[in-house]
C-alpha cells in the first residue's frame, strides 16, 4: 500500500511558497539597485578584511548574479510543482516513475518522480487541454538555461531581473489563468 499521497493543494502550496520566496529575492535586490543608483556605487566588503570594495552600479547585476540563479530555480521548481499539482488532480499516480522498485508499504514521497521534463507530456496525455506552444518553448527554454547554470559553469548566458519578473507573470498567467493568486 502506497502512503502519504500528495494532492493538488499540497503541490500548489510548495509552488506559492518558492515563487513568493523568488518575488521577495528579485523583488529586493531590485530595491537595493534603485537605492544605490543615487550614489551610482555599493560597496563590497571582504570576508577577510574590513576593507571595502568600491564598485560601480554597473557591476551590481553581477555581483549578484547567484541571488539571480537561486531566485530563477525557485520559479523553475515552482512551476514544476505547480505542473504536478495539475497532474496531482488527475491522479497522484502519474506522477510516479516506472524505474520505482518494491511498490508495497512505501511512503509517495520515497518513489521517483517523473522527470521535470515529461510533466507537460503527461499531463496533456491525460488532461482534456493543452499548454500554449508558447508556454510549451518557455518551459523548456527556461529549463535550459536552469541547466546551464545548475550543472555547468555558465557564465555566458545572460540573467536578469527582468527575466525572472517576466517569467513569474507569464508562468503565473499560462498556469492559473484568471482563477487564483499565486504571488
Amino acid at each position: 500500500m502506497i502512503i502519504d499521497i500528495p494532492a493538488k493543494e499540497d503541490f500548489y502550496a510548495s509552488a506559492d511558497d518558492m515563487v513568493n520566496e523568488a518575488w521577495k529575492k528579485i523583488s529586493n535586490l531590485a530595491h537595493t539597485y534603485y537605492e544605490l543608483d543615487t550614489d551610482n556605487m555599493f560597496y563590497k566588503s571582504s570576508d577577510y578584511s574590513c576593507d571595502y570594495i568600491t564598485l560601480g552600479l554597473d557591476n551590481y547585476w553581477s555581483h549578484v548574479r547567484p541571488k539571480l540563479i537561486s531566485a530563477l530555480t525557485l520559479v523553475i521548481q515552482s512551476v514544476e510543482f505547480r505542473l504536478k499539482g495539475l497532474i496531482a488532480e488527475i491522479s497522484p499516480y502519474l506522477l510516479l516513475s516506472s524505474s520505482s522498485k518494491n511498490i508495497p508499504n512505501r511512503s509517495f514521497t520515497q518513489f521517483h518522480s517523473i522527470d521535470a521534463q515529461d510533466l507537460i507530456k503527461v499531463y496533456e496525455m491525460f488532461a482534456d487541454k493543452d499548454f500554449s506552444p508558447k508556454f510549451k518553448k518557455w518551459y523548456e527554454d527556461i529549463r535550459i538555461l536552469r541547466n546551464r547554470f545548475m550543472h555547468t559553469v555558465d557564465k555566458r548566458s545572460d540573467i536578469s531581473p527582468e527575466l525572472i519578473f517576466k517569467s513569474i507573470i507569464f508562468a503565473h498567467d499560462e498556469l492559473n489563468g484568471n482563477n487564483s493568486h499565486w504571488i
